[in-house]
Order: C-alpha cells, then structure tokens, then sequence
C-alpha cells in the first residue's frame, strides 16, 4: 500500500491522493523529495499502514480525502510530522450531499466519475488527464469501493483546534475549487495563524497540478517563510 520512489532527496515526501483518484494523479508532481505514495483506497487503514512501516518524521502532503485522513494521522502522532501539507481539503462534508453523490453513483459509476474528474480539472490539464488516466481510472473504482470512501468521509472532519499542534502546516487551495469550495480553506486558515497560506488564482480542485504549485511547496520548507496570502 505505499510505493517508495528514490529521487535523490534527502527527505521524503508522503503523498495520499483524494476520492476516486491514485497515486498516479502525482506523476506530474516535481518537488524536491523522494516520493512515498499511498496506493489504496481506503483510508481507514492509512495510520496503520504509515505507522507500520517505520519511516519516522516524515513530510506529509495529502490532497482533498487525502488530506483529510493526514490530518487526523498528524492529530494524533504529531512526533511523525516534518510538515503537513493540505491541498485542497474540506473541512468536513454534509452528508446531504454525500447521499446525493451515492445515488447517483449507483444510478451511473461511470457516467458520474466521467462528470466528477472534469469538475476538478481545469480545462489545462483535462487533457492530460483524459489521454492518460481516465480510461483506467473508470474501469478501475468499482462502486464498492467509491460508496465506502463516502461513508469514510461522512464519519470525519477536521479538527483545527488540535492541528495547532502541528509544527508546520501548510494549505494551499486552487480559487476556482468547485469540488472543495475555496470560503472551507479560508476558514481553516484563519483558525491556523501558524499556518502557511496560499490561494492559487484560476487553479480548480487539482491545484497541485498548475505550475506555480511546486515553487509554493518548496517555499514552504524554508523555516520561518510565510507564503503569500
């Protein structure tokens, strides 16, 4: 369930993808870290898969149910956080509209992931995506999977009162985010004066993917540097 990737770094970067993605969606990621990627998609075992492998401190950046999950792992074992990085998350999510993406999931897998994944490309790099990972993205999420990754986010939320005791934390969040609507982040953020914040102008909900972001990162390892807001 973790894949390591050695890219000659000296610190290694935890990457946990959101709901109805993996670890694939990062290929395009250039950061200065070597990569080590979640790969399954449940959630529910990420702390003991983490934990497990006896990695130590480690960077941690998870994107939207990613980073959602990091965060409770970094709530609760802040000892294994070099930093924390939040792309894109939601605080929590109203089960009224998890139930509504239910039923339509069980109405159209396909049809509904198809509608999904173009909400949280922008229109730069849905291209990309659709040449290379769409194809396999929708024969590969069976709706078993997907409905259980719903049931998993309606049961948590973010808890910002004990994120303060993270030593370095980070929320980056694309402006046009129609999945995670950019007003959750900045709320979060007003709650986390510690925290590093930045909005990416014209970036949707895979802002990890607009060029600007990995020079965002990478400010964001400089101790004590505050990133625009």
């Amino acid at each position: 369930m973790l894949q390591y990737k050695n890219r000659g770094y000296d610190r290694t970067l935890l990457l946990v993808p959101g709901w109805g993605f993996d670890e694939r969606v990062f290929e395009p990621l250039r950061l200065p870290f070597n990569y080590l990627l979640y790969t399954s998609p449940d959630m529910a075992v990420l702390e003991d898969v983490v934990l497990s492998g006896g990695y130590g401190a480690l960077d941690m950046m998870g994107w939207s149910q990613g980073g959602v999950a990091l965060a409770g792992l970094a709530v609760k074992y802040p000892e294994q956080v070099r930093q924390l990085i939040l792309v894109g998350i939601r605080p929590a999510y109203p089960v009224k509209g998890l139930n509504e993406i239910k039923d339509l999931l069980t109405r159209s897998c396909q049809t509904y992931l198809t509608c999904f994944y173009k909400a949280c490309l922008d229109k730069t790099h849905l291209p990309w995506f659709k040449q290379t990972l769409q194809k396999t993205y929708l024969a590969k999420f069976k709706p078993e999977d997907l409905l259980a990754g719903l049931d998993w986010l309606a049961q948590v939320s973010l808890d910002a009162v004990a994120l303060k005791k993270i030593r370095s934390v980070t929320v980056i969040h694309g402006v046009n985010d129609r999945v995670a609507p950019v007003q959750g982040a900045r709320v979060l953020a007003e709650q986390l004066p510690g925290a590093r914040y930045c909005e990416v102008s014209d970036a949707a909900h895979a802002v990890f993917l607009d060029p600007t972001f990995s020079e965002t990162v990478t400010v964001g390892r400089q101790e004590g540097k505050k990133i625009r807001r």
